[in-house]
């Protein structure tokens, strides 16, 4: 379901369903401290990703499928509060016999491509661990037993398949989930590991707020930002010197391999590329050999 304002500064307030696979360590693309700084920082609006508006154009149309497939009436976009406060989840629709549905698209686009393999068969039970966790939460929080997935596939097209509530499961989630909150979120402390760069980049600055930092780390960076700059200026001027050698030839070829410019297959841009002497690229020939041939 495509997430509203309101619905984003809920999600900041509390932990949603597709934040607990991340929390548990079972999501491919976000970790425990990326859904840890989405909650206790400020966060700049971001457009969503190509797989997101796959998904936000998609699951509708999924949903309406579903409903005609079922042949029960589907209420769509609901948003529960779940018992304990802490979880909140946005379920894609509900039937009037209280079962929930959670929409999916995979193997769209390359990106969720890797979860593809781990959807069974049309009708069965058999989702990725991911999608498992997901729906437990939500029937914990919209207090359900049943679960539909409508999902569609790249080449395999449209397949429902269910998932049914389990309570060692949903217990296990809460336990873990609720002591992860309390410890991090509540004490805005952060767990083990280091956040990703993007997710860092992304944070809603307050104006004016200094903080002191450790001299050695500064140092570190500056040491290394220098580096960088240095290297790329020595890299774009030794690369306009290689080129200019080129004249107007597709290819320069030296004892240490080949250096091309020209236009790629597929691509419709010039991209350099440097050719090593190494078993996956081809190997330049020696002018001898090649002279030889033309004879």
């Amino acid at each position: 379901m495509a997430i509203t304002q309101e619905e984003r500064q809920n999600r900041q307030k509390h932990i949603g369903s597709s934040d607990v696979p991340a929390i548990l360590g079972l999501d491919p693309w976000r970790d425990p401290i990326d859904i840890w700084a989405s909650k206790v920082f400020p966060l700049d609006k971001e457009k969503p990703t190509a797989w997101q508006e796959t998904g936000n154009y998609l699951e509708p149309a999924l949903v309406d499928w579903c409903e005609a497939r079922i042949e029960e009436p589907i209420t769509r976009d609901v948003g529960i509060t779940a018992p304990n406060g802490i979880i909140r989840v946005n379920l894609d629709g509900l039937t009037a016999t209280n079962k929930n549905i959670e929409a999916k698209t995979c193997g769209i686009d390359s990106t969720f491509a890797p979860e593809l393999s781990h959807f069974g068969e049309d009708g069965t039970d058999q989702v990725p661990k991911r999608v498992i966790i997901q729906t437990q939460v939500q029937m914990y929080a919209a207090e359900s037993e049943f679960t539909f997935v409508p999902a569609l596939l790249g080449g395999r097209g449209w397949n429902l398949y269910h998932v049914e509530r389990n309570e060692g499961i949903v217990d296990k989630i809460l336990e873990t989930v609720v002591e992860w909150w309390l410890a991090y979120v509540e004490t805005k402390k952060m767990p083990p590991g280091m956040p990703k760069l993007e997710v860092l980049e992304k944070l809603d600055r307050i104006e004016g707020k200094v903080v002191d930092v450790d001299s050695d780390l500064m140092q570190s960076w500056r040491d290394a930002a220098g580096l960088k700059s240095k290297w790329t200026k020595e890299e774009k001027e030794t690369k306009t010197a290689l080129l200019a050698t080129l004249g107007d030839a597709e290819l320069g070829r030296c004892p240490l391999g080949e250096v091309t410019y020209k236009f790629q297959e597929g691509g419709g841009f010039e991209v350099p590329r440097w050719r090593k002497r190494v078993p996956h690229f081809r190997k330049a020939k020696p002018a001898k050999q090649q002279k030889q041939k033309g004879k």
